[in-house]
C-alpha cells in the first residue's frame, strides 16, 4: 500500500508489531485455558489470611501455614491429574 512505499521501514515495523501482538494473544489464550482447566478440574480456594484473622489463633504464621496445608490436601484427585 502507499504508506509503506512513502516511509521506509514501516512495513517491517508493521510485521514485527503483528508478530508481537500474536505472541501476546497466544500467551493470554494459554493462560486463560490453564485457569479455566484448573476450575473445571475442581480447584478449591480459600483466603487463609482472612480465615486466620477471624480466628483467635495466637500465631498467625502457623495458622496460615496450617490453612495452606489443609487447602492443598482438600484438592480433588481430578485436579492432581490435571496438573500432571
Amino acid at each position: 500500500d502507499e504508506d509503506c512505499l512513502q516511509a521506509k521501514g514501516r512495513r517491517e515495523a508493521t510485521i514485527f508489531g503483528a508478530l508481537s501482538m500474536t505472541a501476546h494473544f497466544a500467551g493470554a489464550v494459554f493462560a486463560a485455558a490453564t485457569f479455566f482447566g484448573l476450575g473445571f478440574a475442581g480447584l478449591t480456594t480459600r483466603n487463609c489470611e482472612s480465615v486466620c484473622q477471624a480466628s483467635d489463633a495466637l500465631d498467625q504464621g502457623v495458622c496460615i501455614d496450617d490453612c495452606f496445608n489443609v487447602t492443598i490436601k482438600d484438592q480433588p484427585e481430578s485436579l492432581r491429574l490435571y496438573i500432571r
